[in-house]
């Protein structure tokens, strides 16, 4: 039987309520309130009802979550989070520090709820099976050790990535980015350059102004009454918002990028600096320039060096699950390895985009996959950039535009159909909106022309004490939670006055609304009637632009590159792929018949574990102990399928009294022996289980247990099928053997009638094909 009782996440739990239950011994004040008592009762009500799911049977198995279980756990969760919001609000609001004693525990359980939440909403009994030990470990961050596995080296720059692909014992494969965790650093860098120049400056007093720059330049701002994003007074702001502001102001100051205005702004004698100073600025200026962290870390997002910057991107896919729209974000989770040398790396591992990254690099040859009208109405792509939209709203995302989506481009008609959002993290500033001139790079509200009437319709019964539970241990300060949560209001308020009015149904009404600055709810059907453009705002003067407007223009202009470089619309005809009626047996009885059939079952799982990252816990937790019994002799099969085909000959005949034959044929046989014991096992186990006696009546109660039962019963006619291969003296053998010759007899005379004259050739190459059995799906 499992540890369940020892399972981290329960002893996190129970350690956590164990504390709180001491400093209410204890006499703690903040114990002793309505808001607290109210919370604790909630918390102890949940403890009960998780309990249920760690008690196994008799068996020693725990009972996985069908779908009541799993709303009655989230509908305690959230009667639990409400009250936890409640109570950390009544702390804040009164000045309290969130982060320590009673508040800081509950804190800290708010945020173990928050994760647990995301996975629990994310499961979906029809389609798969788990226990809530199993789910709550995957909302845990896990250690995935990597030793002896070569999957290349990370960078030491702030964005450093690794292509990674996560398997688990199943062989279900994740392909993603590692980002190994960054951190804000702007003034420490800055300082670096500005030290080395003075230390070249030849005047003395030109120096000690040079190594003041920041706080010379702090006063230059707060002379001329200049504030910086969210209203923030220069003698407030931090170093980074001071050094951000100076990067940008050069910037829009001179298309040369030099650097004397900023040091007139300061007092400096740009004459007294000296060549080789005057160099190192010019040059420093420049690269502060080309890195966005330091003006938009620092100045946009006001956050300070060493804030954790990857983690914002977990913290988004959680918003995006709380909207319901998780679908359009490549989702992101906190994870960490153990490299070669068995140091921890920590970081974040996000899912490989789904579609097209149409503006990658180099990537113009995709756009031969693209139609020339490829933002044409008829699909949902005008949804989900509304959707997108709000989400990079409520989340202040600060650097969306159509560079950093991945589309989703229909492969029979060529047009864009959707988008999938990436690189998320610069998001959770501080700050409001543009529309009040508090963050230039972030659109006010009144450039959402449109949303879509679900969106409206969630935003609106969303509360801030949703949103702060849903963005809690997501590595963000209560600042940042509760800058989100205003910029969640002021999507609410933008709709709750449209939504008492009817939807907007058609072009026309769009255009009109948009020149009032009013916006247009529509349900998704009417979304997809209109041309995208129709939803495009921008603001020439200032360079705003929402989305529509990017994905527009930026499509339209990559389209255009695309072609004149004569990469033209390649339309081709997408067959649906079937499985191949011909078996593996068409190899007539050789090694190679053999191999096929050893790989055919494993087929559906095989676990390829060169190169690739392995789940540390794995998800494999969630069968049982005789599934992974069959699973493992399954593989020990398929580890000889190349070697039999190596040893023999592709088309080597099965020769026993070849001692080479031989010795591999005792081999496969004991392997396929063990498969078909475990498998029996496994099969009379589910029989037992529901209480069958044929298995023909065998069913699953969900479909993932149906597929596992399937996949079971097709390894035991893999395990025929060997038997008919390796030992055709059997008798039964003979008769399958005949039957099969007859069925491919047939086969082949009608696909002969089928091709007719001249088409012998092609006809042979589907025949070779047909044997590598049955199509990938």
């Amino acid at each position: 039987m499992p540890p369940y009782d020892n399972f981290p996440s329960k002893k996190e739990r129970e350690n956590l309520m164990k504390q709180l239950k001491e400093l209410e011994e204890n006499g703690d004040a903040l114990t002793s309130g309505e808001h607290y008592k109210n919370y604790v009762k909630s918390l102890r009500e949940l403890n009960n009802t998780m309990d249920q799911y760690y008690t196994p049977d008799a068996d020693g198995n725990v009972p996985s979550i069908e779908q009541d279980g799993k709303d009655k756990l989230m509908d305690s969760i959230l009667k639990t989070a409400t009250a936890g919001e409640t109570f950390l609000a009544s702390i804040a609001n009164n000045g309290g520090n969130l982060n320590k004693g009673t508040a800081g525990l509950v804190n800290s359980v708010q945020a173990m709820m928050s994760q647990d939440y995301e996975t629990i909403s994310l499961y979906n009994p029809k389609t798969m099976e788990m226990s809530l030990p199993e789910l709550q470990q995957d909302a845990r961050t896990q250690v995935i050790d990597l030793r002896g596995v070569k999957i290349g080296k990370l960078g030491n720059a702030q964005s450093s990535r690794l292509p990674m692909t996560v398997v688990d014992e199943k062989g279900m494969k994740t392909s993603g980015v590692f980002t190994k965790a960054s951190y804000v650093s702007v003034v420490k860098p800055f300082k670096e350059m500005i030290d080395e120049a003075a230390a070249k400056c030849p005047d003395p007093d030109t120096k000690k102004k040079l190594q003041d720059i920041i706080p010379r330049f702090r006063n230059y701002l707060q002379k001329n009454n200049k504030e910086l994003p969210g209203g923030v007074k220069p003698e407030n702001a931090s170093d980074e918002m001071v050094v951000g502001k100076m990067i940008q102001m050069r910037m829009w100051e001179s298309k040369k990028y030099d650097t004397p205005g900023i040091l007139k702004r300061t007092g400096i004698d740009v004459s007294k600096l000296g060549s080789d100073t005057t160099g190192i600025l010019l040059d420093g200026f420049q690269n502060c320039a080309r890195e966005p962290a330091y003006w938009v870390n620092g100045l946009e997002l006001g956050l300070k060096d060493g804030d954790r910057l990857d983690q914002r991107n977990t913290a988004m896919s959680a918003v995006a699950n709380l909207l319901g729209i998780s679908n359009l974000v490549a989702r992101s989770t906190n994870m960490k390895f153990m490299d070669e040398n068995g140091e921890v790396v920590e970081g974040t591992f996000m899912e490989k985009a789904k579609g097209l990254d149409l503006f990658g690099k180099g990537n113009e040859s995709l756009f031969e996959q693209v139609n020339d009208d490829p933002l044409s109405p008829g699909t949902n792509l005008n949804k989900d950039i509304a959707d997108l939209q709000v989400l990079d709203f409520i989340c202040g995302n600060i650097d969306r535009h159509g560079g950093n989506l991945f589309y989703d481009v229909d492969e029979k008609t060529g047009q864009i159909k959707g988008v999938q959002a990436i690189d998320n993290d610069s998001a959770f500033g501080h700050f409001s909106s543009g529309k009040n001139g508090q963050n230039f790079r972030l659109n006010g509200t009144d450039y959402i022309t449109v949303m879509s009437e679900d969106m409206a319709k969630k935003v609106s019964s969303i509360s801030p004490e949703m949103l702060k539970f849903t963005l809690r241990g997501r590595g963000l300060s209560d600042d940042e939670i509760q800058a989100a949560c205003g910029r969640l209001q002021e999507v609410k308020d933008a709709v709750k006055e449209p939504l008492t009015k009817p939807l907007t149904n058609s072009t026309a009404e769009v255009m009109t609304n948009k020149a009032a600055n009013k916006l247009s709810i529509m349900t998704g059907e009417k979304m997809r009637e209109v041309r995208l453009g129709t939803f495009s705002k921008q603001d020439p003067d200032h360079g705003k632009k929402n989305l529509f407007t990017f994905v527009n223009d930026n499509v339209n202009y990559a389209l255009e590159n695309a072609r004149e470089k004569g990469y033209s619309y390649k339309p081709h005809k997408v067959n649906e792929k079937q499985f191949k009626e011909v078996s593996t047996t068409n190899r007539k009885f050789t090694a190679a018949g053999i191999g096929e059939s050893l790989k055919g079952m494993s087929r559906m799982i095989r676990n390829e574990v060169t190169g690739f990252a392995v789940s540390g816990l794995s998800k494999f937790l969630r069968s049982s102990g005789a599934f992974r019994t069959m699973v493992s002799d399954v593989k020990n099969a398929d580890k000889l399928s190349d070697e039999i085909k190596k040893e023999i000959g592709e088309n080597g005949t099965l020769d026993r009294n070849d001692p080479k034959v031989k010795a591999q044929l005792e081999k496969a046989d004991r392997a396929v022996e063990a498969v078909r014991k475990s498998t029996k096992a496994y099969l009379e186990k589910k029989m037992k289980e529901k209480k069958v006696t044929d298995l023909k009546d065998l069913r699953g109660k969900s479909e993932y247990e149906q597929k596992r039962i399937d996949y079971a019963l097709k390894v035991m006619e893999s395990v025929k099928e060997y038997e008919m291969i390796a030992h055709p003296e059997n008798a039964e053998a003979k008769q399958v053997k005949e039957a099969v010759k007859n069925r491919l007899d047939i086969a082949a005379k009608r696909k002969a009638k089928q091709s007719g004259p001249g088409r012998t050739e092609v006809k042979e190459h589907q025949n070779k094909n047909d044997m590598k059995g049955p199509a990938k799906k």
